[in-house]
């Protein structure tokens, strides 16, 4: 884990801020994330089962580059540029949800950040895209607002896989 971190920094491989590159031109900008993209999917696979909701997975994603604050609880892997993410104090990241600084939209890739305020929570199989900001101070109510409806269909969906499981047993 920690070899992977000092790596993507003394490469320069994180992912660059608010960037639109084309892919199909393969440049170095898009060709440095994907490197770092593996980098961190490679961690992900051998340590993050052993390591993640817990503060050694916060402290790998700080040396990332993720401006993480105190008492931050990540139970997920499927954070992705982690130089892209800004988590607050009291942050929580449910499992499955999806939180990434980066899309692919028609071969173009884009890059943003993702701010989470203070005390936020990413309920379970959520989406948070690029550019979004909730909780704490946030200017954009919608988005926060969209986050916490995509984790009551989650719960909601959740809730009934459990109901159909009970009812064939």
């Amino acid at each position: 884990m920690l070899y992977s971190a000092l790596i993507t920094k003394a490469l320069k491989w994180p992912t660059p801020a608010n960037v639109q590159a084309p892919l199909r031109e393969f440049s170095w900008p898009v060709l440095n994330w994907g490197r770092y993209l593996m980098t961190i999917h490679v961690v992900r696979i051998f340590a993050g089962p052993a390591f993640r909701s817990t503060t050694i997975w916060n402290w790998y994603m700080r040396l990332n580059g993720a401006p993480i604050g105190r008492n931050v609880w990540v139970n997920n892997l499927a954070l992705m540029d982690h130089n892209r993410l800004d988590f607050a104090a009291g942050v929580v990241i449910g499992s499955d949800a999806h939180v990434s600084g980066h899309t692919i939209e028609h071969g173009i890739v884009k890059t943003a950040p993702v701010r989470l305020g203070p005390n936020t929570l990413i309920g379970i199989g959520s989406v948070t895209g690029i550019g979004s900001s909730a909780g704490g101070n946030t200017a954009n109510s919608k988005q926060q607002a969209s986050v916490f409806r995509l984790f009551a269909v989650a719960v909601a969906a959740a809730a009934r896989r459990v109901a159909y499981r009970s009812v064939i047993l």
